[in-house]
């Protein structure tokens, strides 16, 4: 009788788990709903797009059935630009690589990402965490298994990192 309870606990833990990520996926499914194909794939977005809502519906408890939903979804994601009635372009900006740091330039924001203190911190660290902080989506958090936080806000385009691990 407790070895079932401390069974159901576990995969109710899990559920709670994942739902985050979840979250997510179902955001950008939302997103992908929203890309305009020619008429006569209308059908075959449908399909694809309900599908996927079904996956997201059933209960993801392990990393082996977000993966597979995540790869589904991202399958959707490239069929979907690739007939895309308006494929999407390269923003106009610059990319700089320095011994320093990685810099990205645009007229409406500059991203400077430095190496030692970011980048290469936070490379090989699992993301724990991934939060929308408003419910337009635009303030979001990201903590990562050292402890570090990303917190962005695309409004003020303003980013707070606290703290970076050694």
């Amino acid at each position: 009788m407790i070895s079932m309870f401390l069974l159901c606990l576990g995969l109710f833990q899990s559920v709670e788990e994942f739902a985050p990520r979840v979250d997510t996926l179902r955001f950008h499914l939302e997103r992908l709903a929203a890309i305009t194909i020619p008429e006569s794939l209308e059908a075959a977005k449908a399909t694809k797009i309900a599908r996927l809502r079904e996956m997201l519906a059933e209960e993801i408890v392990d990393e082996q059935s977000f993966n597979v939903c995540y790869t589904a979804m991202d399958e959707v994601r490239q069929w979907l630009w690739a007939n895309a009635a308006q494929r999407p372009t390269a923003p106009e900006g610059r990319f700089e690589e320095t011994e320093d740091a990685w810099r990205l330039t645009t007229a409406a924001l500059t991203v400077t990402l430095h190496r030692e203190t970011l980048a290469r911190q936070l490379a090989f660290r699992e993301m724990t965490d991934h939060q929308f902080l408003d419910n337009e989506r635009r303030r979001q958090q990201t903590r990562f298994s050292d402890g570090t936080s990303i917190t962005v806000d695309f409004n003020t385009r303003e980013y707070v990192i606290e703290p970076v691990h050694n």
